[in-house]
């Protein structure tokens, strides 16, 4: 079995990516750098060229974050939109934007079509815009992203149990960056009005959930030397590295260059981790935590059951095919490790949903011979996964 080596730099975070690009919408002027090609911002590109350029119609494809920014993107404006995308699409999300626009003076409807959004330009109904806590994050995100240049002062209320709160805060924090005024107390924001971009440029770190699948990788298979790893990041998968100091895995960091050193070892630790914050990381820690020595319990992450697929069942699935011995809980699993886990042959399928691709992905690594269904669908984050690993 051949080693898994990768040295090199990865593309950067599409979470990122897709911010900077509602911000550039508004104001052209702003330098992105970076480069990605995953499914999910060659959507958002799309979906905001043809908005600038003054369509009506705005195709989402398969990306739920395309589809909740763009939703407030052009509700800003005065208009009847339609968005368009897959089916799935609309299945997770419409009666919780729907009632969100509403609060904003917007009438949205799902039709056979899509989601038609019927603007007279942001309108908030009431003293403040109240957002749900069952909400995802990426709502908040979406409502922030698209404050801009708005002639009132806007004060809007984010409970604190929100999903995925981390990746509220990298909004946040992005925008601040970029100039915009943020003013908050105990979840009450106050978006002063007229805010108008300070910088003209912004950096794009690089994806470090994709940086934790090649750790992984190296950790269980060979080696991997990746450039440019931000020792402080607005991502909330950079947790990861605290997962691999809890699970006494070794790793080099290079503070002058910012590269960072992963290598293959064993007899490292299983680990208590609460996801809630980082749910995406579930199912590559899954299959590390199959190798380690003792139990792991990963849990906070009941939301993970509706991403592109249910993960948490997929990844108990998956890890059961393996021989790994594994209880399914309601926000996440009980995984007993054996880093003397034997090599199986067995079918799986995972249901296009990118980061159940990546895991299977890391188990072909330990030698597993997996018939594997969906593969194509690491291209919405991690087109490059197969041609790195090899597999």
């Amino acid at each position: 079995m051949d080693q898994f080596n990768f040295s090199g730099q990865l593309t950067s975070s599409k979470s990122l990516m897709n911010r900077a690009l509602v911000v550039q919408s508004f104001y052209p002027e702003l330098s992105i750098y970076g480069q990605s090609s995953c499914d999910d911002v060659v959507a958002m590109r799309s979906a905001i060229r043809d908005f600038t350029k003054g369509q009506n119609k705005i195709e989402c494809k398969a990306a739920g974050t395309v589809l909740r920014f763009m939703a407030l993107r052009v509700a800003r404006e005065k208009g009847e939109f339609l968005l368009t995308g897959e089916s799935q699409l609309f299945k997770r999300l419409p009666e919780d934007l729907i009632q969100l626009l509403s609060q904003l003076g917007a009438k949205a409807q799902l039709t056979n079509e899509g989601l038609l959004i019927n603007s007279i330009g942001w309108k908030v109904m009431g003293d403040a815009l109240h957002l749900q806590a069952k909400l995802s994050s990426q709502f908040a995100s979406a409502v922030f992203l698209s404050a801009w240049d708005y002639p009132l002062d806007l004060f809007i209320s984010v409970p604190r149990s929100m999903l995925s709160r981390g990746y509220f805060q990298m909004t946040i924090d992005t925008l601040v960056s970029l100039g915009m005024q943020i003013f908050s107390n105990q979840g009450e924001y106050h978006i002063p009005k007229k805010q108008i971009l300070k910088s003209t440029s912004y950096v794009c770190e690089l994806d470090l959930s994709s940086c934790f699948a090649l750790a992984a990788a190296a950790t269980l298979a060979g080696q991997a030397k990746v450039q440019f790893v931000p020792d402080h990041s607005l991502q909330p998968d950079v947790f990861f590295f605290d997962i691999l100091d809890e699970m006494q895995i070794d790793y080099d960091q290079d503070e002058n260059t910012l590269q960072s050193h992963f290598f293959q070892q064993t007899g490292f630790e299983g680990l208590d981790c609460d996801l809630g914050e980082t749910p995406d990381l579930f199912p590559v820690l899954a299959v590390l935590a199959a190798f380690a020595k003792g139990t792991s319990h990963l849990f906070g992450a009941k939301h993970l059951s509706h991403k592109e697929s249910d993960r948490i069942a997929q990844t108990c699935e998956l890890l059961r095919r393996s021989g790994c011995r594994v209880t399914q809980k309601e926000d996440g699993a009980v995984i007993e490790g054996n880093p003397l886990l034997e090599p199986t042959s067995f079918s799986f399928d995972a249901h296009n949903d990118h980061r159940m691709a990546m895991a299977a992905g890391l188990l072909m690594l330990k030698g597993f011979q997996i018939d594997l269904q969906g593969r194509e669908s690491v291209n919405k984050s991690f087109p490059e996964f197969w041609d790195i690993i090899k597999k």
